[in-house]
């Protein structure tokens, strides 16, 4: 599939040709048939914003999905990626944005060899039961591990990789 390319000038995005450029590298469509691409932002040297767009409703900029990743070096060159936040409303719950994002970050971990990923749960992700147990079971598909506080509030979520796999798998 190609864009149309004049739907990035005039007044369009601010980032006119690069989000071009960089939305045919990250074209997808979701589980449900959907055309998004996702734009890959540097916020600093090691901080990411991945944002999904839809193909098809560009022009009014609305995010499907936001999501902050840093990628952290260690002294011996491992390479560790930590996933800050993945935001969206719930109306675009359960469409395939969080699979595309989460696909991502796997690929970006094979790639750099990383040794681990993880990420912290808030209280904002955690106390709606429905968004609770959906993120738990989004979660658990990848084979993080889950470490809830003691009244289930906040917590923590931890992949162990070799070569940018996960531990106990040899492929994803």
């Amino acid at each position: 599939m190609k864009l149309d390319s004049s739907k990035f000038g005039g007044n369009g995005f601010k980032y006119g040709e690069k989000i071009r450029v960089e939305a045919e590298r990250y074209l997808f469509t979701t589980k449900k048939g959907y055309d998004v691409f996702m734009f890959v932002e540097p916020m600093t040297d090691i901080c990411y914003y991945a944002k999904i767009f839809s193909v098809n409703d560009f022009e009014k900029q609305n995010k499907l999905l936001l999501a902050s990743y840093d990628v952290k070096w260690d002294f011996d060159g491992s390479c560790r990626i930590f996933i800050g936040d993945i935001q969206m409303s719930q109306k675009n719950a359960s469409n395939g944005y969080g699979t595309i994002f989460m696909d991502f970050i796997m690929r970006l971990a094979k790639k750099n060899n990383a040794v681990s990923i993880n990420g912290l749960l808030g209280a904002s992700e955690l106390l709606n039961p429905e968004n609770k147990t959906r993120l738990l079971n989004f979660y658990t598909k990848y084979n993080f591990k889950i470490s809830l506080n003691e009244v289930q509030n906040s917590g923590e979520i931890y992949l162990d990789l070799v070569d940018g796999f996960p531990r106990n798998t040899s492929q994803m």
